[in-house]
């Protein structure tokens, strides 16, 4: 069943009303019947009750009579008057049994029946004895009657007492009767009432009800509907939600009005945000846009569109044909050519199709076509000039050098490898490896663009030496290869490589800069030295790195080259290996001051010990370790070997340390100076490091700051091999060195080249100046001593004092009190 809420508000004010009026005719019911017992009461009062009261009351008057004649007695005198009183008593007997006997006629009580049967016999002996005392009076015997009027004295007392009783009983009733006429009246005035407070009562609940429930959820409701018609769809109807009656049902219609504004808003909101997107999107597209329907007329474009063509602003308007839009656009290109022909014949075919066209500008066009539903088609419109020479050059980015614009390592290797397969019996091909001496000093000291400069200057020049059919190219950095087509035989080979080196070797005006750099070639010949690509550039990189050891120039390929180069390599694993099992050891060779001969300073010098090869000359592996990087961890170690070995030399002599290139790279110098200092005690006073001019060539400013950071700690700093850079004497002006130690090179011409002595006797002139200590490498000879001696020579080192020391034997020359002596 329903439950009451979910009733319409007609089934609910129905079964309000009937209940009203049901309830209305049950009280009026009640208060009809208790109207009707309360006429009953009033009528058994009436009819019976007062009636039978006024009989009790005159039965009662009557039998007080006879109470009186039997109190008054007769005697002779009053005898008469009693007769009389008794004849009227005894005429009236027949009106009081008539109202006696219509009393116990209703009576229906048995208590009352009682009474009234005991007053009946007593008033009928009261009667009979009166009688006869009236009698005995009359026959004149006094005493006879006053005996009889005793007894009915008597008689007439219980007669009297019994009618009192009956009296009593019937007030009583009386009584009852009266309180129940009360209440009747009482009850029937209340439901009378409690019908009128419930009309009252059911008409203000009624009035409440309707207010509550109907009209204030109506004005509700029509307020809610004024509020969305208006255009606050955040109306809504409070405190009516659940209901299913009418008013749940229109609350229910209007929230989902409110819903479907608000939805309808919601769509019309993304809607118009959609619209904007794809207005922007339009705007800023990069391609240009037309969308036809299935008549082929235009629908919409975008403004890339027009920009593309170069339509003016507003020539186009939705609804034109094909043929009318290809009409603007005819500056731009000719619908008459073929291109424009196929450019139709896409626009027609309902498939999906692509076409790229060249406009009569010049640029690209990518035209894109894809059919819609329902008929039609869009047309995207792409600008792709700019991509094609992006994908262009990509393409020859691919196969050739961003910088010099020659063939890169990957189209060389191709090239190589058409010419050695398609190399007839008789023909040869040269393939040529070269790199640029000492390139990596022009970017150091120039800087990369005029490195850069220089690049592109070499490859030009290299491309003038070739011929059409030859091939150069960059294979990184600076090194080069070259391909000399087939019927080149070893002649045209060295000619080519020398014209290469003369014409790299002129110099170069660069920015300003006047560079002069030299090349160094190795020449594989195809197929004599080898047949695949990767084994002629091998073997002519093998003979170049021979021409760089040489000193430059070019080599031809040897094949026990390669034997050289597999014992290199081999030497470089031994190398790894000697690095782990610490094969090295430190050798001193003792520097003397020339004016008392003592020694101040013993320069450390690595030996490496090889297990099966001996000792391994220092100018052997030094250069492979420099080159591998082992250097950094095998200077290191020397570093803290050295300060170890130095901390127990007797007095304030000197250890100098050689400090590589690769060591200031690694940008831990400092903490590992620091490291060994500390770990072994030595004072910075007491350690020198020895530096080349390349190390400042190739480190600049940040060596500079390193240096400047040792020296700080109370460490000399050396510059090793004076003389033979470019720029020494500048550098002295960079940085306070200590001690300037000029290369053996000038000493060993001494006496015999006047240039030699120039030199050293310019440069020992200049530390003095400077206040630098001036060291002479090399002195083999006393007359080499003697003339470093007169020209004002600070300090000398050579194996005319001593050749270099292993640490016990060392130890034991600086022990010796004739050290000077022995040492001279």
């Amino acid at each position: 069943m329903p439950r009451l809420r979910d009733l319409s508000i007609r089934a609910k004010l129905s079964i309000g009303f009937g209940l009203s009026v049901a309830l209305i005719f049950a009280i009026g019911a009640i208060a009809l019947v208790q109207l009707w017992g309360l006429n009953a009461l009033a009528s058994q009062v009436t009819d019976n009750w007062l009636p039978e009261m006024s009989l009790l009351s005159q039965m009662r008057r009557d039998v007080a009579e006879h109470q009186l004649l039997a109190v008054r007695r007769p005697n002779v005198t009053n005898f008469r008057q009693i007769a009389d009183d008794a004849a009227s008593l005894h005429a009236l007997e027949d009106n009081l049994d008539t109202l006696v006997a219509r009393f116990v006629a209703q009576v229906d009580d048995q208590a009352e029946t009682i009474l009234i049967g005991r007053f009946r016999t007593g008033w009928s002996a009261y009667l009979r004895s009166f009688e006869a005392a009236v009698a005995r009076m009359e026959a004149g015997d006094p005493e006879a009657a006053k005996k009889e009027f005793t007894s009915a004295t008597a008689l007439v007392a219980n007669v009297a007492k019994t009618l009192d009783e009956l009296i009593e009983k019937q007030a009583h009733e009386g009584a009852v009767s009266a309180a129940a006429v009360r209440a009747v009246f009482a009850l029937s005035l209340g439901l009378i009432l409690a019908v009128l407070a419930f009309s009252v009562v059911s008409v203000g609940f009624g009035i409440h009800w309707i207010s509550s429930n109907v009209s204030r959820p109506l004005l509700a409701i029509s307020s809610a509907m004024r509020r969305l018609i208006g255009g606050d769809s955040t109306a809504a109807v409070p405190g009516v939600g659940g209901r299913k009656d009418e008013i749940g049902v229109l609350v229910d219609a209007v929230s989902g009005y409110r819903d479907s504004l608000n939805r309808v808003r919601q769509l019309a909101d993304e809607a118009n945000r959609e619209r904007e997107h794809l207005d922007a999107a339009m705007t800023n597209m990069v391609q240009g846009l037309c969308l036809f329907d299935s008549a082929q007329r235009l629908m919409i474009s975008n403004q890339r569109f027009s920009e593309i063509f170069h339509i003016a602003d507003g020539a186009m308007k939705p609804g034109m044909r094909l043929e009318q839009i290809f009409a603007l656009t005819r500056d731009v290109q000719d619908d008459q050519t073929e291109a424009a022909g196929e450019q139709r014949k896409l626009l027609d075919d309902p498939r999906n199709g692509t076409l790229t066209t060249k406009l009569t500008d010049g640029r690209s066009i990518s035209i894109v076509h894809r059919p819609v539903a329902g008929g039609g088609f869009v047309a995207t419109f792409e600008d792709i000039t700019e991509r094609l020479k992006a994908e262009e050059r990509v393409r020859h980015l691919a196969h050739y050098d961003a910088l010099t614009d020659l063939p890169n390592r990957v189209t060389f290797y191709e090239r190589l490898d058409t010419i050695v397969n398609h190399l007839r019996p008789s023909e040869t091909a040269a393939v040529f490896s070269l790199d640029l001496d000492h390139f990596k000093n022009v970017n150091d000291t120039l800087g990369h663009p005029i490195g850069d400069a220089l690049l592109k200057a070499a490859a030009k020049r290299m491309r003038q030496c070739l011929r059409d059919d030859d091939v150069v190219a960059r294979l990184g950095g600076d090194e080069f290869a070259v391909v000399q087509t087939p019927g080149g035989e070893p002649v045209s080979a060295r000619t080519l490589a020398s014209r290469l080196i003369d014409s790299l070797g002129a110099p170069y005006d660069l920015d300003g800069h006047q560079v002069v750099i030299s090349a160094s070639i190795g020449v594989a010949i195809a197929p004599t030295d080898a047949e695949q690509p990767d084994a002629l550039l091998k073997n002519a990189d093998l003979a170049l790195y021979r021409a760089k050891a040489d000193g430059g120039g070019y080599r031809f390929f040897e094949m026990e080259m390669d034997a050289q180069m597999q014992v290199r390599r081999e030497l470089e694993l031994d190398l790894h290996n000697a690095v782990a099992n610490r094969e090295f050891e430190v050798y001193y060779q003792p520097i003397v001051d020339v004016k008392n001969r003592r020694i101040t300073c013993c320069e450390a010098l690595v030996r490496w010990h090889h297990p099966t090869r001996g000792l391994v000359p220092p100018l052997e592996f030094i250069p492979v370790a420099e080159e591998t990087g082992l250097i950094v961890p095998i200077g290191e170690w020397v570093l803290r070997q050295a300060c170890v070995e130095a901390a127990g030399w007797p007095g304030d002599i000197v250890v100098a340390v050689n400090l590589s290139p690769a060591q200031f790279k690694s940008r831990n110098l400092v903490s590992a100076v620091l490291a060994a200092l500390a770990d072994s005690g030595l004072p910075a006073r007491r350690l020198e490091l020895e530096i080349t001019e390349l190390v400042l060539i190739q480190e600049s400013d940040g060596a500079f700051e390193v240096l400047h950071k040792l020296r700080d700690l109370g460490i000399k700093i050396a510059m090793d091999d004076f003389g033979t850079g470019y720029s020494s004497l500048g550098y002295l002006r960079s940085f306070p060195f200590d001690k300037i130690k000029i290369d053996q090179s000038f000493i060993r011409d001494l006496p015999r080249k006047d240039d030699a002595l120039a030199i050293i006797r310019a440069v020992v002139g200049l530390s003095s100046s400077l206040g630098i200590i001036a060291t002479a490498e090399g002195v083999e000879t006393r007359e080499q001593l003697d003339r470093l001696t007169s020209e004002g020579c600070h300090e000398v080192q050579g194996f005319f004092f001593s050749p270099p020391r292993p640490a016990a034997k060392l130890a034991e020359l600086l022990r010796s009190d004739q050290a000077a002596e022995e040492v001279a």
